[in-house]
Formats: structure tokens, sequence, C-alpha cells
């Protein structure tokens, strides 16, 4: 079987007509992927570029960044309700240092 188009699904991204709350998936989307990159990637943003998040996002047209953050929580409530916080505990690494290690 020759494959020729490869499609990965995280179901972290997968919406469901539940999901009535997101009306505009594709920003969503687009500020979720953008919104992590910039978090992950703040300090070298903001020394090479000196964009805040908020510059950041609207280069790529995002400037609700208030409405998008609500319905982020309310996305995760959704997927995690009460166990939103036990659920992202379990992702917590303590950082260590080299020279600790």
């Amino acid at each position: 079987m020759k494959v020729t188009k490869l499609t990965a699904i995280d179901c972290e991204w997968v919406y469901d007509s539940s999901m009535d709350f997101i009306n505009d998936r594709k920003t969503f989307i687009k500020y979720r992927a953008l919104h992590n990159f910039y978090q992950n990637n703040a300090e070298k943003i903001k020394d090479k570029f000196g964009l805040s998040e908020e510059e950041f996002l609207s280069k790529f047209e995002i400037d609700d960044m208030d409405g998008l953050d609500f319905i982020e929580r309310q996305f995760q409530e959704y997927i995690h309700g009460d166990y939103q916080e036990v659920y992202l505990d379990n992702y917590f690494v303590e950082t260590v240092s080299r020279d600790t290690l």
C-alpha cells in the first residue's frame, strides 16, 4: 500500500458539535498554537523582536486575546472539568540545573 498523504490527529484539537462555545474554530486553533508557541519562546521573541504576546498575535490577525483566552478556559473546563488541576499536575516537571545533576 502506497501512502501519499499522512494525517495526524491530536485529540486535543478535535472538536465536536457539543463545543458550541467555540464560534470560530479556525481562529481558536490558530490562537492556541501561537499562544503556546509564544509562551514557550517568550524570552527569545522579546529579545529578538521586542514583541509582547499581544503584538506577536496581532501579526497573525489575532486581536481578541481576552475573548480567546476566555474560550480556552471554557475549553479546558469542558475537557477536564473538576480534574483539570490534577490532570495538569501530571505534566509539571521540576527544573533541575546542570550543576545539580
